[in-house]
């Protein structure tokens, strides 16, 4: 059976009874995580998908001591202190110093997790392994993609601002496929508001201004998913997917259709862009 460190465990049992903590719910994860066949991620990724987890009432007892960043427009959990204990202490994380923000998970099968659980209530523990293996689904469903996609688990009907527009000789936009609706649009006037930063379609962590460019901000109902694509002179640069969708099938389909470019006009809610399109899962 794999250990725990002696050090670690040593410590963990001087706090018998105490909070769970941040180190607590990441030695916990990723241990799960590549027990459902995950054993590569992204840190910045892994705190980016677990925001929607955050903001359910339902796992309310696994972020006791977890809190945001504090980055402007970021939705993302602030997990630096636990992830750098378990990378530099924990035993079981390989990784390039160059590219330290990808971890290679080496968890044994049979690890004994008990002692980061012990503080959890028995409903506390199903609820990380039902992330865990939520994750792991969407996880898996990307690896499927030809072209950079995340899928995050949050309700897809909300709002939208999707952009069009010159930058430094390239067109880049925004377009948003779905099943769902258009509860309702707002193009703003930008005139003389050219100094305005979006979000930049060529790197989701990137801002940039835009000549030229057009606005839309859109609200979406009745959506089982969204597929914002982030596209540069009608090339797919990246895609997020919204949705609380767990079927394997149908994740599937939503990738293959994140991973077309469709005409101008194509399924077209709207008339110019940025385009809103409308595709229904059979």
């Amino acid at each position: 059976m794999s250990v725990i460190n002696e050090d670690t465990k040593k410590y963990l049992e001087n706090f018998v009874g105490r909070q769970f903590t941040e180190h607590d719910f990441v030695a916990l994860l990723l241990p799960l995580l590549c027990q459902n066949g995950i054993y590569r991620i992204n840190e910045g990724e892994l705190e980016e998908k677990l925001y929607c987890y955050y903001k359910n009432n339902d796992f309310k007892e696994l972020f006791q001591e977890i809190v945001p960043s504090k980055g402007i427009n970021e939705m993302k959990l602030n997990l630096y202190d636990g992830l750098y204990r378990e990378k530099y202490f924990g035993g079981s994380i390989w990784f390039d110093q160059l590219h330290s923000n990808i971890l290679n998970l080496a968890y044994g099968k049979d690890i004994d997790l008990s002692i980061y659980e012990q503080s959890l209530s028995e409903d506390g523990k199903l609820k990380i392994r039902q992330m865990a293996q939520e994750l792991a689904t969407r996880y898996k469903a990307e690896r499927n993609s030809k072209t950079k996609l995340k899928i995050f688990g949050f309700n897809p009907n909300c709002h939208y601002s999707l952009v069009y527009g010159n930058h430094i000789g390239s067109l880049l936009s925004f377009e948003l496929i779905t099943d769902g609706d258009i509860a309702s649009i707002d193009y703003p006037d930008l005139t003389g508001m050219e100094h305005l930063f979006y979000e930049s379609p060529l790197n989701p962590n990137e801002a940039i201004q835009l000549k030229n460019n057009r606005v839309a901000h859109v609200c979406i109902q009745n959506a089982t998913y969204t597929i914002k694509q982030g596209l540069c002179n009608e090339k797919i640069r990246y895609c997020n997917v919204n949705t609380q969708v767990l079927d394997e099938k149908r994740l599937q389909e939503i990738v293959n259709l994140a991973n077309q470019k469709y005409e101008k006009a194509e399924y077209a809610l709207t008339d110019e862009a940025p385009y809103v399109r409308k595709l229904v899962l059979k």
